[in-house]
């Protein structure tokens, strides 16, 4: 029996289960653990059990209380994650993604802000590029992670306490207190960084 799809214009309350696409451009509350193919939100959703989908696209407000698992996570919105873990092939943010937990992915792209506890993926991008004017004045304080673990980094206004990397690029005015990298660093005079650890070939542009 195929799944269902499921469209939530006004206000809604839904148990978890199986469905097909999940469709929210009004306000929706799941109350269980959620597995669909594709899930959109355009309005504002909170799921309260795990979600499981192939495609998450954020344009509006979701809130994650549990894992989410996804192959491909896109954020023109908000995404808001709690206690649970999130696991995705690639995470694009084009605005605002926060989590209080590990985020897993192997491709991380931040055109936005990021604030995140740990971060663990191979390639990790973050700039501001996507940040509209009316937010400019407040770019030191969008991205912050406490724990970048991955193979190569480019990041530009990023707040950081450690990340450990073979290939790090920093540039525009980022703040790291602790660098392990036995590959390249490359850092321009804006950036400070309080200690660095591990036999790696340092660049200043």
């Amino acid at each position: 029996m195929q799944n269902e799809d499921i469209r939530i214009n006004g206000n809604a309350k839904l148990d978890g289960g199986r469905y097909e696409d999940i469709i929210v451009s009004g306000n929706a509350k799941f109350m269980g653990d959620v597995v669909c193919h594709k899930a959109y939100v355009s309005g504002m959703a909170r799921f309260e059990g795990s979600l499981e989908c192939d495609k998450l696209d954020v344009s509006g407000n979701i809130k994650c209380e549990g894992d989410v698992k996804s192959k491909v996570i896109s954020i023109t919105g908000v995404f808001k994650g709690e206690q649970g873990m999130i696991y995705a092939d690639k995470i694009e943010i084009n605005g605002m993604m926060k989590s209080e937990a590990t985020i897993h992915a192997s491709k991380v792209d931040v055109i936005g802000g990021i604030k995140a506890n740990t971060l663990q993926s191979e390639e990790v991008y973050i700039s501001l590029e996507g940040i509209v004017n009316g937010l400019l004045s407040r770019s030191l304080s969008l991205n912050k992670v406490e724990n970048i673990e991955c193979t190569k980094i480019e990041a530009s206004y990023l707040k950081c306490k450690m990340i450990h990397a073979n290939e790090i690029t920093l540039t525009k005015n980022s703040k790291v207190d602790v660098v392990n990298c036995d590959g390249i660093l490359t850092v321009d005079a804006s950036c400070q960084i309080m200690q660095i650890n591990g036999d790696c070939q340092i660049r200043r542009i």
